[in-house]
């Protein structure tokens, strides 16, 4: 999540990363081809996730995604757990970008309780999600990212729906063509009250244009978070359907 709007050619497709943050850029896949996000998260000794998403480049700066987790683990009283996530289905499509550096788009998504309930790894209902995007690239080495995300979530144990937000500040810098860190902010805001608040620090690594590997760790700012989560992953760009 480190680039602003982009969307090459099926003979220039590069990969155009996500992974490992809880914000989404103004960057899309290459038109007219599909790329593969994976990775892994580890809480030590408590959760394990294992984020899917398969993207596809469907015009110039508009891409759709269906992401799952289909191997999730929870430690808790019942020992150790373990269930497939729900599904979810989005697109995101950049909509303004200026010779100055800066870009916007809208992200929206749709989570269907397609997973684990009776695990724990899903609530059954479906959630809906929107998000904006402003994203400033400063030079040829900094860049920053606003994220701001809007979600109505049903409620499994009483009636009507629930709703959160979660707002994130992302500043990247690009040590060279292929190595760049990002610093993360965001804060979960939900109706109940829980607040999670996270930092997440990493890199991602381009090894040739439609590979880049991640890294990162989350750290949990607040009561509400997690201590701790160790992530790695890649994102490769798998070309265009066959002609």
């Amino acid at each position: 999540a480190l680039a602003g709007c982009s969307s090459l050619p099926d003979d220039g497709a590069a990969v155009t990363p996500q992974r490992p943050t809880f914000s989404s850029d103004t960057s899309t896949t290459a038109a007219g081809t599909f790329e593969l996000e994976g990775g892994i998260a580890l809480d030590p000794g408590s959760t394990f996730t294992s984020p899917l998403a398969l993207k596809y480049g469907a015009a110039d700066n508009t891409e759709f995604t269906l992401a799952v987790s289909p191997y999730n683990v929870v430690k808790d009283e019942r020992g150790e757990v373990a269930g497939i996530s729900d599904v979810v289905v989005g697109a995101r499509h950049c909509f303004w970008r200026s010779e100055g550096g800066t870009s916007a788009a809208f992200q929206i998504g749709t989570k269907l309780g397609t997973g684990d309930r009776e695990d724990g790894f899903s609530t059954g209902e479906t959630d809906f999600t929107v998000a904006g995007i402003l994203n400033q690239t400063i030079g040829s080495r900094v860049v920053a990212n606003l994220y701001y995300e809007e979600g109505l979530f049903g409620d499994p144990f009483n009636p009507g729906i629930d709703s959160g937000r979660t707002i994130t500040l992302l500043g990247g810098y690009a040590f060279d063509e292929r190595l760049a860190g990002f610093v993360e902010i965001a804060q979960l805001i939900a109706d109940d009250g829980d607040d999670p608040l996270i930092s997440t620090l990493g890199f991602t690594k381009l090894v040739v244009p439609r590979l880049a590997i991640d890294a990162g760790v989350a750290i949990g700012l607040n009561g509400d978070a997690a201590d701790l989560a160790l992530i790695v992953g890649l994102t490769m760009n798998l070309g265009g359907p066959a002609r």
